[in-house]
């Protein structure tokens, strides 16, 4: 079990921004599925965009990803999604 769980969260993490295009989609998710990814969504964003970056930096650059700019794309992500829901564009809920 314990395996299981941690090879799912690291693939719900990478799906994450494909799933958020799940709740554009009428009928597509239960109501119970569509805001428990709402709730979700802005807290674990940042950590999905830098797995994003990771595998992105190593497929175009061919090398590894410095610290410094996984935290500056985590930091930057947290501040976008912070914003869009202090601005009222992203609703929790």
């Amino acid at each position: 079990m314990p395996v299981v769980a941690a090879v799912t969260f690291p693939v719900f993490l990478f799906l994450l921004p494909l799933l958020m295009f799940l709740l554009l989609v009428p009928g597509c998710l239960s109501a119970d599925e569509a805001w428990r990814l709402q709730v979700l969504l802005p807290f674990l964003m940042p950590f999905s965009s830098v797995m994003w970056f990771i595998v992105a930096h190593r497929l175009v650059a061919h090398r590894r990803s410095s610290y410094f700019h996984q935290l500056f794309v985590f930091v930057a992500t947290a501040i976008f999604m912070f914003l869009m829901i202090r601005l009222g564009i992203y609703r929790i809920g």
